[in-house]
């Protein structure tokens, strides 16, 4: 298993390599200076998709108490130790639970977000920051990210740990069946063009920021729009936006800008469903939102989430492009709960936000 851990991870380097001989195809990122894709960086890319669980409700917030380093280690064992790290279950129930997409109980289900948010969502980070640095005028720009794109993904398996010390055989499957092959898919062509053209998948991060006051990170999000619009609807399309969550609705397109409504739920809460195998499930709440994007960069989002304890049942997001003082450009955020718990932040392009 270690053997073909190292060469899966090999093709990849070799993949990215090879392919580099080629312009990138620029379907995710062509350096727009307004909405959600004038936030990206490595630095954000990785901040909010690696802290994206801090989202729900009983993952603690401030660095202190997310316990990095025993979390980084534990992955670190998980991934050199795959056979032992799956034996912790058994293969049957490791393939049952997180590789065969036909389960949908509270044991079965975990491939759900490994194929959605790994395989696919993943492949297309991959996908938009190979575009990224490629704009930016960066040698090997697909090596670049891959590197960035495994670093996020290692830094969210680490935050998943929540300080334990057992061998984590979701970690396993993530990074060796869906991150990197979603890496390897991604890197091919008509793959973009599909994902870009035919159905549109954009990345929406949130802005994400640091809290001074008690060492916290707030409005972390790594979410994606999946738009789909046939012909025959004209300027209406469908969204799904996917990720601590999932809402459906849809949009109406007046001039490069897109209206949208949506209803679904958004992740409570994770925890344990069977203290046996450690196979976790999520608790889920009603929710609905408004968004605005001008050509799939979101610009605005509301999203209320109706949970007396939930700590984001009101977030607001304005991202930089809209409002502006001269040539200075920035954005808001803020966050309510229904404890009369609030934070608002301030962010600019590129680089994490100051919240408090």
């Amino acid at each position: 298993m270690k053997i073909a851990a190292r060469g899966l991870f090999a093709i990849v380097l070799l993949l990215c390599y090879l392919t580099n001989l080629k312009a990138q195809n620029g379907y995710f990122y062509t350096g727009k200076d307004y909405g959600s894709e004038s936030t990206l960086s490595p630095f954000t890319q990785i901040l909010n998709g690696g802290f994206d669980m801090l989202q729900t409700q009983n993952y603690p917030n401030t660095i202190r108490e997310l316990h990095l380093k025993k979390g980084v280690n534990t992955v670190f064992r998980s991934l050199t130790q795959p056979r032992k790290a799956i034996n912790t279950i058994g293969w049957s129930t490791f393939a049952n639970s997180e590789l065969i997409p036909f389960g949908f109980s509270k044991t079965t289900s975990q491939w759900i977000p490994n194929y959605g948010l790994h395989l696919i969502g993943g492949g297309m980070e991959y996908a938009r920051m190979s575009d990224y640095y490629a704009y930016h005028n960066f040698k090997y720009p697909r090596i670049w990210a891959a590197f960035t794109s495994l670093t996020e993904q290692y830094l969210n398996e680490a935050v998943e740990m929540r300080g334990n010390d057992h061998l984590s055989f979701s970690a396993v499957a993530d990074w060796y069946f869906f991150d990197i092959p979603g890496i390897i898919l991604f890197s091919f062509e008509p793959v973009q063009r599909f994902f870009s053209q035919t159905i549109t998948v954009r990345s929406w991060l949130g802005q994400a920021s640091y809290v001074p006051g008690d060492h916290s990170i707030r409005n972390t999000g790594q979410y994606y729009s999946i738009k789909i619009q046939p012909r025959f609807l004209g300027k209406l399309s469908f969204l799904y936006y996917l990720g601590a969550g999932w809402l459906f609705g849809g949009g109406y397109e007046h001039r490069g800008v897109t209206y949208s409504l949506a209803y679904g739920n958004k992740t409570d809460e994770v925890f344990v469903v069977d203290e046996a195998t450690k196979i976790e499930y999520i608790r889920v709440k009603p929710s609905a939102a408004f968004f605005i994007d001008k050509n799939n960069s979101l610009l605005f989002s509301l999203v209320v989430t109706t949970h007396r304890v939930y700590q984001e049942n009101v977030r607001i997001d304005l991202f930089p492009g809209v409002l502006k003082i001269g040539k200075f450009s920035f954005g808001l955020w803020s966050n309510y709960s229904f404890n009369f718990d609030s934070y608002y932040g301030i962010t600019i392009k590129g680089v994490p936000g100051i919240a408090f």
